[in-house]
């Protein structure tokens, strides 16, 4: 009994990968539809290198979805790349 009340409340202090509606950046990011600092899905963007950068005039992925945990302590988007369909996994 112990033990099970033990796993039960460590399970809640793990921090859980989650969808999230939106992550908010600090400084922005330039896009061919405006600076955002809110990025969410559908948003077009450009990558490269595996980080998102300001772009204003060409895009060549879409965020799919935004993942993090409820802290804020591991957030992340999956894009697909426009050309090659590839999802691509870009942290924060």
């Amino acid at each position: 009994m112990k033990d099970e009340l033990f796993e039960m409340i460590a399970d809640i202090a793990r921090p859980k990968i989650m969808p999230l509606a939106a992550i908010w950046l600090e400084k922005g990011l330039i896009t061919p539809s405006g600076r955002k600092i809110r990025i969410s899905e559908g948003l077009e963007c450009f990558v490269e290198d595996g980080k998102l950068v300001d772009n204003d005039k060409e895009w060549n992925a879409v965020v799919s979805s935004c993942l993090g945990t409820v802290y804020s302590t591991n957030m992340y988007f999956v894009v697909i790349m426009k050309d090659t369909l590839e999802l691509k996994r870009i942290d924060v």
